[in-house]
């Protein structure tokens, strides 16, 4: 080899050289647009998830309360129907009795008829 073909040889590889490293920059710079991807990305995870575990507790502190609101309203439904059948059973030994007090005085009437016509024509003149 000449001096001049050595010459041209270090040239090209000094130009190749120069490629790669300009190749390994370029690479260098892309790993880093990556890598602050990567971990906008990670960090935009966790903040949905952060904000989901938020919302999922706002949703069960919702859940809970309506569930002991149907537990109140169940009770006092429960509460109601006992009062109303201890009101109905009330109503019925009531009308039971008038019934029975109302059975009596006319029997009353019809048994004492004639003592009660001449009671009545001694009171009203």
């Amino acid at each position: 080899m000449t001096g001049a073909g050595d010459a041209e040889i270090h040239r090209a590889v000094g130009e190749l050289s120069a490629g790669l490293d300009a190749v390994r920059d370029r690479q260098d710079a892309l790993d880093r647009v990556m890598n602050n991807v990567v971990r906008e990305a990670a960090e935009d995870r966790r903040q949905m998830l952060r904000k989901l575990d938020a919302l999922h507790e706002r949703i069960g502190d919702k859940v809970d309360a309506i569930e002991a609101r149907q537990d109140r309203q169940a009770s006092d439904i429960a509460g109601l129907k006992l009062f109303r059948d201890k009101v109905g059973a009330v109503a019925a030994l009531a009308g039971l009795a008038a019934t029975t007090l109302a059975g009596g005085v006319w029997w009353l009437v019809l048994s004492f008829k004639t003592e009660l016509g001449a009671l009545a024509r001694k009171i009203l003149p």
